[in-house]
């Protein structure tokens, strides 16, 4: 196996490692930004895991082609929550991230898009609860699971960042003594009508 890391702009370096297999000779290419150091480590992981057998080959996939067929094969799920993943995917995940490529994905999108919708990800641009946010948020974790599962990816970007808090809603509930005055009142009659 050779490698070579090579300058590719000021703070910029391109990766390249030959992979031997199959009688052909396969080249790895990878543009890392910062400094050499930086591309040295890199492409350490990059040997290292060609050596271990978990390299995930670069993939030009988007997020919505592998979103969409992910809901395709979801057939695990009940019909109606299939329904709302389906349309929390389409309103809210696929606008906003549908075009990054899937192994492209970092956790600063999947921050910057909690944002984007806490602030106007509505109806007319209007903000969304962070209730749905957190549900939006479900979604793109399960699915970016299962692209880890099925070695699409070698982590899950949404498990790195937490979904919105969603304030709990304090319920009143009644004092012994209103409980008392409640089973104390005079219950209505229920009357009853002939069927018929």
């Amino acid at each position: 196996m050779s490698s070579g890391i090579y300058r590719r702009g000021k703070s910029s370096w391109r990766i390249r490692v030959k992979v031997p297999g199959g009688g052909k000779r396969r080249r790895i290419e990878q543009t890392v930004r910062g400094t050499r150091r930086d591309a040295e480590r890199e492409k350490a992981k990059l040997v290292t895991s060609i050596h271990e057998g978990t390299l995930v080959e670069p993939s030009r996939t988007a997020l919505v082609e592998y979103l969409r067929s992910w809901l395709d094969g979801a057939h695990g799920l009940p019909g109606k929550t299939l329904e709302r993943y389906r349309q929390l995917a389409e309103m809210q995940i696929i606008p906003h991230l549908g075009t990054l490529p899937l192994q492209k994905l970092r956790p600063a999108h999947v921050d910057e898009w909690h944002k984007k919708l806490l602030a106007a990800g509505g109806r007319n641009n209007r903000p969304l609860s962070a209730r749905t946010v957190s549900h939006c948020h479900f979604v793109l974790h399960c699915a970016l699971e299962r692209a880890v599962e099925i070695e699409l990816l070698t982590r899950n970007v949404a498990h790195a960042i937490s979904s919105p808090k969603v304030e709990a809603v304090e319920i009143e509930t009644f004092k012994a003594d209103e409980i008392a005055l409640v089973l104390a009142a005079p219950s209505t009659a229920i009357r009853s009508t002939p069927m018929g």
